[in-house]
């Protein structure tokens, strides 16, 4: 891929969010299919219809197997609760007062974000008519019709892991739409039963429910072809641009490379690598190898991974090079106290055993220090506080 001129470089790169750049840097070409503009692990189970239903509380009552979970995170709550009070209100609308306007914004942002899928086909546009949805009067039956038409253009456009569940709800839709009484046709009699359905089902609650589910279909085909698009075209540009394009970011943001005010943090993790005993600093200047060594060990594990005296706000802490790293580190720091503490205790396990490996010889004197203290650690039921009980056992081992 061609190099691009430094000033549409910066155009194109400002586009896009410095965090999204640093995702792309970090992650390996072979990889990037798996890449999502949202950060987030695709989304690889595509809902039923009538899981659709159930997760978004149209009938009260759920299947065990389909109750939201508690698990769900206060925002996706929100979100769901949000949602319904908007649907009831549309079903109201149909029921209470006639008032088909709610729905007919649906079907029409519907017809949108069809539209938005296959933006230079606009030949393909006028397949969906939105006159004919906004003309319609109080034919409850007609609108299905159009809803089976957009679900119809959605299944031409969806990867096909997604499209069987449209094509399951399309075969769901003609088969109402066909068996339907001529008089359920009105909007009068949008209050009455679907024969035959989930749970039954009314006209009205169909019809606001099949407009929502194809909107999140969309959605998630939307979601779909831009992480195809972030993926296999996107993401190869910022790898060849990225990284002078962060460069640049850091010194806007903390000044040059050449001033010494400059990231003090980073540059007292360098001395403090300098300092490292066992490579001389002649050698540091001259061998790659040499100076990966020191990244590696002294730089990442002994003054990031298992620095003992950092408290949880690494954000203040952290080399101002790790700035777009402070989750990842802090994951990572917790994994391995975790890996560690998990280790001591198993550890401790053992020297309860009448065959314990520390009865069988005697250990070197530096060894048998170690244990002591780690055994006191263990012991030590003066702390109260779990995360204390916890550190202190962290650096003993550490240690």
């Amino acid at each position: 891929m061609s190099s691009l001129p430094e000033n549409e470089t910066h155009a194109f790169m400002s586009n896009f969010d410095v965090g999204l750049i640093h995702r792309v840097l970090l992650t390996d070409p072979t990889d990037y299919a798996n890449l999502t503009m949202s950060g987030q692990p695709r989304v690889e189970h595509t809902p039923t219809f009538e899981e659709f239903l159930y997760q978004h509380q149209f009938f009260s009552t759920t299947p065990g197997q389909m109750v939201p979970s508690s698990n769900d995170n206060i925002a996706k709550q929100i979100s769901v609760t949000m949602r319904k009070v908007y649907h009831d209100m549309v079903v109201g609308a149909i029921c209470d007062s006639q008032d088909l306007k709610p729905l007919k914004k649906m079907i029409l942002e519907l017809h949108l974000a069809l539209r938005s899928l296959i933006p230079n086909r606009t030949d393909l546009h006028a397949v969906l008519s939105d006159d004919n949805v906004k003309n319609a009067n109080d034919d409850v039956q007609y609108l299905i019709l159009h809803l089976i038409r957009a679900g119809e253009a959605l299944l031409q456009l969806e990867s096909e892991d997604r499209s069987s569940s449209t094509l399951a709800w399309v075969n769901l839709s003609k088969k109402i739409q066909e068996t339907s009484s001529s008089k359920s046709k009105s909007i009068l009699n949008a209050k009455s039963m679907i024969p035959n359905t989930i749970q039954g089902m009314t006209y009205a609650i169909f019809l606001v429910a099949s407009a929502a589910y194809l909107n999140l279909k969309a959605e998630m085909c939307q979601s779909d072809v831009a992480d195809f698009k972030f993926g296999h075209i996107i993401a190869p540009k910022i790898k060849i641009h990225g990284v002078h394009y962060e460069r640049s970011i850091f010194q806007e943001q903390l000044g040059s490379f050449n001033d010494e005010k400059c990231a003090p943090a980073t540059r007292e993790w360098i001395r403090q690598m300098i300092k490292n005993p066992t490579i001389s600093v002649d050698d540091l200047s001259t061998s790659e190898e040499a100076r990966a060594t020191v990244l590696q060990t002294s730089g990442w594990i002994d003054e990031i991974v298992f620095r003992s005296d950092r408290n949880d706000d690494l954000s203040f802490l952290l080399p101002e090079i790790f700035r777009l790293d402070v989750k990842a580190v802090q994951d990572i720091r917790n994994l391995t106290r975790i890996s560690v503490i998990g280790s001591a205790l198993a550890l401790h396990a053992s020297m309860g055993k009448s065959e314990s490996i520390f009865r069988q010889e005697t250990l070197p004197p530096n060894v048998e220090k170690c244990r002591s203290r780690l055994v006191h650690a263990m012991q030590n039921r003066s702390i109260g506080d779990q995360e204390k009980f916890e550190k202190g056992i962290f650096v003993v081992v550490w240690d």
